[in-house]
């Protein structure tokens, strides 16, 4: 366990001296937005959730429009149990409308990254993303900022989902609050997720989250609402 600390707090060590580029974030909590890096910017993701587990993500800009990632789930990395190693997975997304004053920008992207991965049957409890799109657009107010979008888990199922999320500046450029409803098919499926971020620095975000916070025990893979920390870094190759 100590090793593993080390590393960890190594890592945020590494982030904080590195740091020097504006942040455009391309998730709130566990919803997509239509944001997208730039041509040679990349995405460090370390998201710390429960039973010591940690869920590295890391994005590129490999156009101005087109974005690809890896995401990949560790069970138990701090801690003293067995670590338990998910499959790892594909993130995609393409920017297609930058959006304007009366329309909204729309991005349309993939994701295989679920949650909770269950070595007994090789797949995530709570299931990935899949094939999405999303609109996002500015109203009422500076700063704040609607997302909505539809997405199908998978392709051999075709279940429709929708989910959506705002975000607004309490503090300009340094604190902001998120708040989504995700996972939209049924209601008792859905998850409501809540948090803010922090800019410690231009680069740097510091998330805390409390996600599913309407989860009862009669859910499997949903005993409680979790309490999320998670770390993010931008930056230029």
């Amino acid at each position: 366990m100590f090793k593993r600390l080390i590393v960890v707090f190594a890592l945020m060590f590494c982030v904080v001296l590195s740091a020097h580029a504006s942040a455009r974030q391309t998730s709130l909590i566990d919803t997509p937005t239509t944001n997208v890096l730039g041509y040679t910017n990349y995405n460090m993701q370390f998201r710390f959730f429960g039973h010591g587990g940690l869920m590295t993500t890391a994005e590129f800009g490999i156009f101005n429009n087109i974005n690809i990632g890896v995401s990949w789930e560790l069970a138990n990395f701090l801690g003293n149990d067995r670590v338990t190693v998910a499959m790892p997975a594909l993130l995609a997304r393409v920017r297609l409308y930058s959006g304007n004053i009366n329309f909204p920008s729309i991005a349309i992207g993939y994701s295989g990254q679920g949650y909770f991965w269950n070595t007994s049957s090789n797949e995530f409890v709570q299931d990935p993303r899949g094939l999405y799109i999303v609109g996002g657009k500015e109203v009422f107010f500076p700063t704040l900022i609607i997302n909505f979008g539809f997405n199908v888990n998978s392709l051999s199922d075709m279940r429709l989902f929708a989910f959506t999320g705002a975000s607004v500046d309490i503090i300009e450029n340094r604190l902001s609050y998120m708040l989504e409803w995700d996972n939209i098919n049924t209601l008792k499926d859905s998850r409501v997720n809540t948090g803010l971020r922090f800019f410690a620095a231009q680069a740097i975000a510091l998330d805390f989250y409390f996600r599913d916070i309407f989860a009862g025990s009669d859910r499997p893979g949903r005993a409680r609402a979790e309490r999320i920390v998670s770390l993010s870094h931008q930056r230029r190759f």
